[in-house]
């Protein structure tokens, strides 16, 4: 068996670790040992991985996401974007928030086109939303290929969610960020450092999560109060 592969797209049950044959220190015959194999790499694959997490600015309104942010971005300029709104704001710190790097991990085979993909990534934001009339919040996330602001580099996948006044209260979004093509790796990471075995380095695909906010409301403002990131199966 090849690395990463298992011999069926499930956990194949074996006996408990106190009692059973996993450790008592025997060699492992092949079938037993591609059981093994076959189950961590099923772990491996459904896993979920904690990107990061942040606290929310707090409260938010027009004045702090959208006109004080752009007048002090001398070298962005405001252009709408109603399919994606990446552009609705300057992606400063006073409206967003990043994380990464992070190594992808490549355990989705796609077809069209065909290739592994790398996992999807979810972004689960703590919010809330405001009774101020005609007004809407914006919550957009973005997967980049470099630390630099989703205006300034390769997005691989973006979205967004919308609040608006006729539903006020606190939610929790999630928001998921899904690539729609394989993705190179552009990078060698060290992944073992000198010592009684040689260094060794490992190609990936680094990535960088972006996570941002806007709000058009002017007395009552919106909130965005916690922001996490996880790399997940589905």
């Amino acid at each position: 068996m090849s690395i990463g592969e298992r011999i069926s797209a499930a956990l194949i049950p074996t006996p408990a670790a106190a009692s059973g044959w996993l450790a008592d220190g025997a060699p492992l015959d092949s079938g037993s040992a591609m059981i093994v194999h076959s189950n961590l790499a099923h772990l491996a694959e459904r896993n979920t991985r904690l990107v990061g997490h942040a606290l929310g600015p707090g409260p938010i309104t027009l004045a702090t996401t959208f006109t004080a942010p752009w007048l002090a971005s001398p070298f962005e300029t405001y252009e709408s974007d109603p399919t994606t709104h990446l552009r609705t704001i300057p992606w400063s710190r006073a409206e967003s928030v990043h994380f990464g790097p992070v190594a992808l991990s490549h355990t989705r085979l796609g077809t069209a086109p065909a290739g592994f993909y790398p996992r999807k990534v979810r972004v689960v934001i703590h919010h809330s939303k405001s009774s101020e009339a005609a007004t809407t919040s914006y919550l957009i996330a973005a997967l980049v290929d470099g630390p630099d602001t989703p205006l300034r580099s390769q997005v691989y996948a973006s979205t967004f969610t919308t609040a608006v006044a006729a539903s006020p209260g606190s939610y929790v979004t999630s928001l998921v960020l899904n690539c729609a093509a394989p993705l190179r790796p552009a990078e060698s990471w060290r992944s073992r450092a000198s010592g009684t075995s040689a260094p060794a380095s490992t190609t990936i695909t680094p990535a960088w999560v972006w996570v941002g906010w806007y709000s058009d409301t002017v007395a009552t403002p919106d909130t965005v109060d916690a922001i996490s990131v996880f790399e997940v199966y589905q």
